[in-house]
């Protein structure tokens, strides 16, 4: 039987307990409206992108994401340490703020064969919009591990709610969904619609299941990652740093939070995400690559726009954050392009000849 949450009387007062309470999940919702790349060309700074296919072909069977050690596999990895390239990233991103291209900027890097890793501008802070998105997925996760058939649970799609949380100033932008009133929809297809689409319907009605089953989960995952959401905080607010938000990404690859199992699934979600900018934009697109962006309205003036992603390079996967600021999306959006070819460039350049080993030999 279809079981509807928001239609439960003794629920009508805590349906959006979580909303109301936990600022990140406003900044979501608030802010992640103009991410949804179904919707974006109707924001003039983005009038030029169309849909892309994901970067590589979606298979009914779950790509293996997770790292090759946890499940055992001999993947010909470099686990050679790459060579320091900071500074070039430093010098490039230095002339884009000075010929005003962006105003501020935040870098995290980590080769994930080796201890090579390094931030630039890591306390700067940023508002992270739908990047708010990933600890709700690995909050239902979380829960799936103890309770599987949570992800079978159905919900119903009955009318747009995002406006109710929708700053007024922005309403003219509302974020676009795939589903359809009156329909019915399992947490699985819920999860797929909020990461890879980015839909704030469907992030509510999941929000809703989170209140229903266990309304402290996301807390306490939040917390559990290191991600404590200042009191009181505004959705505008800034607040998060490129290396703080890496940790969820990380400890998907390496299933240290949630297990193998549920980690790969919030990998392959990640993985169909159909922004083609960007990050995307710099890599071959017969790699695999699980991404999440974020998109924050700060005035008319003023945007704020995140790239995340572990790129399965075929010699050396690595995980790449970039934060950025500035008075420009499409500015914003070259930015973080040419910042993550640079990474790419140098990983396939330090790693083309290397002999291939198996990993336990290297390690």
């Amino acid at each position: 039987m279809t079981k509807n949450i928001i239609q439960k009387e003794d629920k009508k007062s805590s349906g959006f307990s979580l909303l109301k309470s936990i600022g990140f999940i406003l900044t979501g919702l608030i802010i992640g409206f103009g991410l949804s790349y179904f919707y974006i060309n109707t924001i003039q700074e983005f009038n030029q992108i169309k849909e892309i296919k994901t970067a590589f072909p979606i298979k009914s069977k779950p790509l293996n994401l997770t790292n090759p050690e946890i499940q055992e596999l001999n993947f010909s990895y470099s686990h050679k340490r790459l060579d320091d390239f900071s500074s070039e990233i430093t010098a490039t991103i230095n002339s884009l703020v000075k010929h005003q291209k962006i105003k501020s900027w935040s870098l995290y890097f980590r080769d994930l064969t080796s201890d090579y890793f390094f931030g630039i501008n890591e306390d700067e802070t940023f508002s992270p919009a739908s990047l708010m998105k990933v600890p709700i997925m690995i909050a239902i996760l979380k829960y799936a591990m103890e309770n599987p058939n949570i992800l079978n649970y159905t919900m119903t799609y009955n009318a747009r709610r995002d406006v109710e949380y929708l700053d007024k100033e922005f309403t003219q932008f509302p974020s676009e969904t795939y589903m359809v009133i009156g329909e019915t929809y399992d947490v699985n297809r819920l999860l797929e619609f909020m990461v890879a689409s980015s839909d704030n319907e469907a992030t509510i009605l999941l929000l809703d299941v989170l209140d229903f089953h266990n309304s402290k989960i996301l807390t306490e995952v939040q917390h559990d990652l290191g991600l404590d959401i200042p009191k009181n905080i505004k959705y505008n607010d800034n607040f998060l740093t490129a290396r703080k938000y890496s940790s969820f990404f990380r400890t998907l690859y390496n299933a240290s939070y949630l297990n193998p199992e549920m980690s790969n699934k919030a990998l392959n979600y990640l993985a169909k995400t159909g922004y083609g900018f960007g990050i995307k934009q710099s890599i071959p697109q017969n790699l695999v690559i699980c991404h999440k962006f974020g998109y924050q309205i700060e005035d008319s003036k003023n945007y704020q726009l995140h790239h995340f992603a572990i790129v399965y390079h075929l010699k050396k996967p690595y995980l790449i954050g970039i934060m950025t600021k500035g008075h420009y999306v499409e500015e914003l959006k070259k930015a973080i392009t040419e910042i993550s070819k640079i990474c790419y460039d140098e990983v396939e350049t330090q790693t083309k000849g290397d002999l291939d080993g198996l990993e336990k030999d290297l390690e």
